[in-house]
């Protein structure tokens, strides 16, 4: 079984391409946030996580949803 052929019902579960949409929202947050000159040392780090985690959120939901 080839790679492709193992994750492919997996990238279908969680709508791979819906998934594109998701950091949209902490990056608005960031830049909202940066705009106002509110932002501590390590934001950046701070926004790679919020944004791995949406994604993480997001996949769950789908795949509760589905379930």
């Amino acid at each position: 079984m080839s790679t492709r052929e193992r994750y492919n019902p997996w990238l279908r579960l969680v709508r791979l391409p819906n998934l594109l949409t998701v950091p949209g929202d902490p990056v608005a947050g960031f830049l909202l946030a940066a705009s106002s000159g509110v932002l501590p040392a390590g934001a950046a780090v701070s926004l790679a996580f919020s944004a791995g985690a949406a994604f993480c959120l997001y996949a769950f939901g789908l795949i509760l949803n589905d379930l």
